[in-house]
């Protein structure tokens, strides 16, 4: 017996609507989308098992103001066909990932500590091939 309080076609349209939104967020801030799902649910693992689990209203409501207060920017406008919610108060906690992902996402090349040789079965990566380190060479 399901615990969804959504009837199927409104949990179907539910769960496409987050994969969307998500999408989108995810493609446009670089975030994966398991970070997505932490910021927005608290846990890392609901972006990949909402479409096969039950959720209820209150999940829905909370990931969608969630992600209408964290939208990234005009360049990246909220699918129209999806209503947007009020923006939700972000916790610190959350505020605090975010700026740790942004800080790491930077653009500082990849630099192994000094005296550690690069692994000889592992290829070395060019810096400009990695988002966000084109140009930078270590």
């Amino acid at each position: 017996m399901s615990i969804s309080r959504f009837a199927e076609p409104s949990l179907s349209t539910s769960r496409a609507r987050l994969t969307k939104l998500m999408g989108t967020y995810a493609a446009a801030t670089g975030f994966p989308v398991s970070f997505v799902g932490l910021i927005t649910r608290g846990e890392r693992k609901f972006a990949l098992e909402y479409l096969e689990r039950d959720f209820l209203h209150g999940t829905y409501d909370m990931i969608v103001s969630r992600l209408s207060a964290l939208w990234p920017d005009e360049n990246t406008p909220w699918p129209e066909d999806i209503p947007r919610l009020a923006p939700a108060d972000i916790p610190d906690d959350v505020a605090e990932l975010i700026a740790e992902r942004k800080a790491k996402m930077s653009g500082k090349p990849i630099v192994l500590p000094s005296g550690n040789p690069w692994p000889e079965d592992i290829p070395r990566p060019d810096a400009a091939s990695i988002p966000n380190h084109e140009g930078q060479h270590g």
